[in-house]
């Protein structure tokens, strides 16, 4: 929650924000000099996911801020690969190399970080159909 402060004394005049859970609130005088609680709309983060072929792609993050960015897989053949994650078709990371029968579901995930508005991010494992792709909009 997100609380302003227009208060009398110097040390505590000015706003102070403080994140909470899922709503913001704002405390402040009103035209007649009492102070007003408004409720403004629930802040929730921001995800983006998708699948091509045999990959997805789930991002979790807010704005141009990525915390988390997970791929999965799916198996068609024994095979042995790795998530490849790429930045505007430039490669920045690649997961843990696995080797897995058919049928199995592979999974990697990477703590990434901000990207400018715009950047286009995907998701391939080499040998496995498919490259989801997902656009910041911060």
């Amino acid at each position: 929650m997100e609380f302003l402060c227009a208060c009398a004394h110097p040390l505590l005049r000015g706003a102070a924000s403080l994140l909470v859970a899922s709503a913001a609130l704002s405390v402040a005088p009103s035209a007649t000099g009492a102070t007003e609680v408004v409720q403004a709309a629930p802040i929730a983060p921001l995800s983006a996911s998708g699948c091509n072929g045999n990959v997805c792609i789930n991002l979790q993050g807010s704005g141009s801020t990525v915390n988390d960015w997970e791929t999965t897989a799916q198996a068609t053949t024994y095979i042995c690969t790795q998530a490849d994650y790429w930045a505007d078709d430039v490669l920045e990371h690649q997961g843990s190399r696995q080797c897995v029968p058919s049928g199995t579901q592979l999974v990697s995930d990477w703590q990434s970080t901000w990207w400018p508005n715009g950047t286009v991010l995907c998701n391939t494992w080499p040998g496995i159909p498919g490259r989801p792709c997902e656009t910041i909009e911060g």
